[in-house]
């Protein structure tokens, strides 16, 4: 007797159905796994036939084949044990009890329970979308994927459960889809918290607002990662889409939390001795490095000219398309990237290059083989460039008027954030800085005077295609900042955008 249960594998955030075919074939009594099965698979066997006996089964003394189609896919992790023990109870049973809209993933302990399994958000998204009616999981996974809707997910403590299920001997309910609450990110420092700095917290609004990178160039103890730490006080809140491309990533690589669902934006600062895998994923398993963690949120590269040159040139092409592409003889994946970079970074070796108060050390040829660390087309990648001073002695001393709270920025910032997706909705994209170069110049309106400004910053900085365009996402970005609506871009958003491409060697 045939039996067929459905199941599924992840590579990368992409889901594999995969069928489950089990018959009892003449031979010398055992279990065999066919489908090119991965070596963590073949393992299970010994915890099916373990689980399946506490169970009350006990397995044909046959030759049990289990094959696993397609059978030119490897498959890896532990999601198709509970549907490989399902199928073996059924052949023993002599009768079919699972539905073919019944999905299956669970990985078995020695002592019967289901252990989670990694990717269990987008395995229920993969069975619903789909047609499946049913999905069955480890209760270790519920509360990540109870979000869900539009399928039945039941969540199980025990294969015996399961089994009691499909033969009347007990009921089982449902999960109730959560409702999604989004959460703001408590920091330890609040705009106000931090003395002077103005244009620095201006420039960090507006990465904010629009999702635009910033490089903070300054000298040392100017507060640079001060102001990075305070950021994820004045992101807006995740939106329920969000929140699921976010959580899906981070089941895939098991660090989905107590809570189930990422319900504020990530915010990641690798330290500078990582690794190019580490920052932008692979390894055995293909999983998501922390430029695909930080989807939706701050990646934070503190000391930007320590990181490995490799590491960093990686960044290049999900810094400009939102993805990151890895490829690697075991697999090709896609990790969705879209983050809003904020990197720091000093002058020069000694660090005090623009410095008012502290004279420079370097000699020319060390402060050009240190900024010949950051290469050309990274920095070209970063919509804001400034200069981070030291902070004045009339600023610390408390004479100047108290700051904004990261409270009335984030007001400004949401507000922004309204007016884009507003804008936007028809092309699918969230902020401006998304906007694509096709896309500016059929979609954005820039008075004389603000064309006039550019063309003749164009010409006098020698500024690149790429920095023309970022240099218009910047100050479409300043414009939805001001409290009325504004439809052109003007001269003065030009300007003020101009204003933050400069660097410590513009000082």
């Amino acid at each position: 007797m045939l039996i067929k249960n459905q199941s599924a594998t992840l590579q990368g955030l992409q889901a594999t159905p995969i069928e489950v075919e089990v018959d009892g074939v003449r031979g010398k009594p055992g279990l065999i796994f066919i489908g090119l099965a991965e070596k963590a698979v073949e393992e299970a066997k010994e915890r099916i036939i373990n689980s399946l006996a506490l169970a009350g089964v006990r397995l044909p003394a046959k030759k049990l084949l289990v094959n696993l189609a397609p059978a030119d896919l490897k498959k890896t992790g532990s999601t198709l044990e509970l549907a490989m023990a399902l199928s073996l109870w059924e052949l023993t049973l002599g009768e079919k009890k699972i539905a073919a809209t019944d999905i299956f993933f669970g990985e078995l302990s020695l002592d019967g329970r289901l252990r989670s399994v990694r990717g269990a958000l987008p395995l229920v998204h993969f069975a619903r979308d789909h047609g499946y009616r049913r999905a069955f999981v480890p209760a270790a996974n519920a509360r990540e994927v109870k979000i869900v809707a539009g399928i039945e997910i039941y969540a199980l403590e025990t294969l015996g459960e399961l089994i009691d299920f499909f033969t009347g001997k007990k009921s089982l309910s449902p999960l109730a889809v959560a409702r999604y609450l989004p959460s703001l990110k408590h920091t330890k420092t609040d705009f106000a918290d931090i003395i002077g700095q103005k244009v620095a917290k201006r420039c960090l609004e507006i990465a904010a607002a629009g999702g635009h990178n910033l490089l903070l160039s300054g000298v040392p103890g100017a507060g640079k990662s001060l102001l990075a730490s305070s950021l994820p006080s004045i992101l807006p809140p995740l939106t329920r889409e969000e929140a699921l491309e976010i959580s899906t990533i981070y089941s895939v690589c098991g660090m989905l939390g107590p809570e189930g669902l990422i319900r504020v934006r990530p915010c990641r600062a690798p330290h500078h001795t990582i690794s190019a895998i580490g920052l932008a994923g692979g390894g055995h398993n293909l999983l998501p490095g922390e430029i695909s963690l930080a989807h939706r949120g701050i990646l934070f590269l503190d000391e930007l000219g320590e990181f490995r040159r490799d590491a960093l040139e990686i960044l290049r092409q999900p810094l400009e398309t939102g993805v990151i592409t890895i490829s690697r003889a075991s697999g090709h994946v896609v990790y969705p990237a879209q983050v809003t970079l904020i990197a720091a970074t000093n002058p020069c070796p000694c660090g005090y290059l623009g410095s008012k108060k502290h004279p420079c050390t370097c000699s020319e040829g060390e402060i050009a083989r240190y900024q010949r660390k950051l290469s050309g087309p990274i920095l070209d990648r970063l919509d804001m460039q400034i200069f981070v001073p030291e902070v004045e002695v009339e600023e610390l001393a408390g004479m100047t008027p108290p700051a904004e709270s990261s409270a009335q920025v984030r007001e400004r910032v949401i507000r922004a954030r309204q007016r884009q997706e507003q804008r936007w909705q028809s092309l699918g994209i969230l902020t401006n800085h998304q906007l694509t170069s096709q896309q500016i110049r059929s979609q954005l309106q820039l008075s004389s005077g603000a064309q006039k400004l550019l063309s003749q910053a164009l010409k006098r900085w020698q500024l690149s295609a790429r920095s023309y365009f970022k240099l218009i996402k910047v100050a479409r970005t300043i414009a939805d900042l001001e409290t009325r609506e504004v439809v052109t871009i003007e001269e003065n958003h030009i300007a003020e955008a101009l204003t933050y491409r400069q660097t410590a060697t513009s000082r």
